[in-house]
């Protein structure tokens, strides 16, 4: 079976517009191998490069790229036919000759599969990579299979001078890792519950987890939502660097959720980061907004559950303030604290993130220290103060006290029926001072939507 696209040849525009993005094919046309855009010389050139018929014939370098011949026809149209096993030939359209391609040019710009990188197999377990954690929960290197001994050598990531290869390797152990957090969860008491919540075994899904009874349990249990920042994190973690180069709990969710099982919490651990099987997205999942509005529908509201909390930690407390936009009503009848951690949610103006303000506190990124008070972006953001912590991916774990010791004054203070105002008692001595002249404890601002890229956790 082939796959058929049209490519015109009179194409005056090319974005790429690199020398090296283009393939002599005649003494007046070149080729460009990223966008298939032709170019003559006669119409197109660049003072910096010279002509484009001057460039040298430069063989394509990534095999995944199309190739199309001009096969010495002026102003005609090809077309590039693709074969189920990836190979390419091309040939002119209906009606016109096929000009023979010689040998020599063919194995010159026809990517020859011989030559296409086979992926790397790495192994499945962490033995397999030859870590584990010891009982301080690093990842150590073992040194006697027998009896898994470790030493006191941590994770390697250049074992190569190949740094794709490198990079490669390290992702396979984080997915390794993914699947040894899944079983610290599962044995702290948790267990895996299906996103879509309907989902059939015909569709793709991914899962959430959650102490067992948490659908069944009396309303007068509360609620302790985790929810992870963006990039490669998965249910369980708050960053796979800090496990794999530092410890268990620094990166992971563990000490949250055994702490909030001890106060006598039900918890729910999101997944938002788990999008897709190859390439269909998963109803209810197809990105950590909808992940995070889906579970909330189904597994928080229609329960009938008890009052909530939510820690969230980097693009988390973006998933949080359109939850709290979304579902404004229910958010501020359910919500009683939430705990930010680094967020890199937008300003929260207007009336739609009024409950969010008053129930919620940031612990930002800070030189400052733990709890002190932090500069807003603007008064309409909820309260910011340090976490202890200059390095983003560490806020949440060394503002694990501070975190549960505010939700738990939330939790009274919700409780007794009074309104939250988003702070403990302790912070509105501190902002009582700094309204009689005293200078605010530091100099850090929040962070903006816009800035959400570098926060890969």
């Amino acid at each position: 079976m082939f796959q058929e696209r049209h490519i015109p040849t009179r194409v005056n525009f090319c974005t790429f517009f690199t020398a090296t993005c283009f393939i002599n094919i005649d003494k007046d046309w070149s080729l460009c191998i990223k966008c298939l855009a032709l170019r003559t010389s006669q119409h197109v050139s660049d003072s910096s490069r010279g002509s484009l018929s001057a460039w040298p014939q430069v063989p394509c370098t990534d095999k995944s790229l199309p190739l199309v011949q001009n096969n010495g026809i002026k102003n005609q149209s090809f077309h590039r036919q693709v074969t189920d096993d990836g190979l390419q030939t091309n040939v002119a359209p209906a009606g016109q000759p096929q000009t023979p391609i010689s040998n020599e040019k063919s194995q010159s710009l026809v990517p020859q599969r011989k030559n296409i990188p086979q992926p790397e197999k790495f192994p499945s377990t962490l033995e397999g990579f030859g870590y584990k954690f010891n009982e301080e929960g690093a990842l150590m290197k073992i040194i006697d299979e027998k009896n898994g001994e470790t030493s006191q050598e941590k994770f390697e990531f250049n074992v190569s001078k190949d740094h794709r290869f490198n990079q490669n390797r390290y992702e396979a152990l984080g997915k390794v890792v993914d699947e040894h957090v899944y079983k610290l969860m599962e044995e702290a008491g948790l267990k895996k519950f299906p996103v879509p919540f309907d989902a059939t075994e015909s569709e793709p899904q991914t899962f959430v987890f959650a102490t067992p009874d948490f659908l069944k349990t009396s309303a007068d249990k509360n609620l302790l939502i985790l929810i992870h920042g963006s990039g490669v994190v998965r249910a369980g973690q708050w960053a796979r660097r800090l496990i794999i180069n530092e410890f268990l709990d620094a990166g992971t969710q563990l000490p949250y959720i055994k702490k909030a099982m001890e106060l006598g919490y039900n918890v729910l651990v999101l997944n938002t980061n788990d999008n897709k099987r190859e390439t269909l997205f998963i109803r209810g999942s197809e990105n950590p907004v909808e992940h995070a509005l889906h579970v909330w529908d189904n597994y928080v509201v229609k329960p009938k559950s008890a009052k909530v909390a939510i820690v969230a930690h980097s693009f988390g407390g973006v998933c949080t303030s359109i939850l709290a936009q979304e579902r404004r009503e229910e958010f501020a009848e359910k919500v009683f604290a939430v705990a930010f951690t680094d967020s890199v949610h937008d300003i929260l103006r207007g009336d739609d993130f009024r409950h969010l303000r008053n129930v919620g506190r940031n612990w930002c990124a800070s030189n400052d220290p733990l709890d002190g008070i932090v500069e807003r972006m603007s008064d309409e953001d909820m309260t910011t103060v340090s976490a202890g912590h200059i390095v983003h991916e560490w806020t949440s774990y060394k503002a694990f006290e501070s975190v549960f010791k505010y939700i738990e004054e939330k939790r009274a203070f919700d409780s007794k029926g009074k309104p939250g105002n988003g702070v403990g008692p302790e912070y509105q001595v501190e902002v009582a001072s700094q309204a009689n002249g005293k200078e605010a404890a530091g100099t850090t601002t929040g962070i903006g939507f816009e800035n959400l890229i570098p926060f890969l956790d």
